[in-house]
């Protein structure tokens, strides 16, 4: 599987919907893809596909792998898709260390989510910083 990230340390220059047309570009090119949100303070992919963050049918559920237990990402617009969103409440305030979330970011990169076998693309929308988060996708996306 390769890994597109999608990074800009300024925030509102259009990451989403950078990240969002590229996947749905590729899905269009016959590509398997997956989509990942690593926004914590802002995540609006779900948005940005047309899902509301509130749909029961966007909840995670988890599922045995050969890595463990891991969550499975729901689908929407036909490729699986994990946010940030999908963890907290729409307008839930998130207070997250840079230290935290690079490693949630580490696990999320090496098998805390199940994406489906076979996946080609995995685009990953990244928050607008400079800071671990994005250090750590950028080591772990190879």
């Amino acid at each position: 599987m390769k890994t597109i990230l999608v990074v800009s340390v300024k925030g509102g220059v259009g990451k989403t919907t950078v990240a969002v047309g590229l996947a749905k570009a590729l899905q269009r090119a016959g590509h398997r893809v997956g989509l990942l949100d690593l926004d914590y303070r802002s995540p609006s992919v779900p948005l940005a596909l047309g899902a509301s963050p509130d749909d029961r049918k966007l909840r995670l559920h988890h599922a045995e792998t050969d890595k463990g237990d891991a969550l499975v990402p729901p689908e929407i617009a036909g490729m699986p898709v994990f946010s940030m969103a999908f963890i907290w409440s729409a307008g839930q305030a998130v207070m997250v260390e840079d230290d935290a979330a690079a490693e949630d970011v580490r696990q999320v990169l090496n098998g805390t989510i199940a994406w489906p076998k076979g996946l080609e693309y995995l685009v990953v929308d990244t928050p607008p910083t400079s800071s671990g988060i994005v250090m750590t996708a950028l080591k772990a996306g190879g």
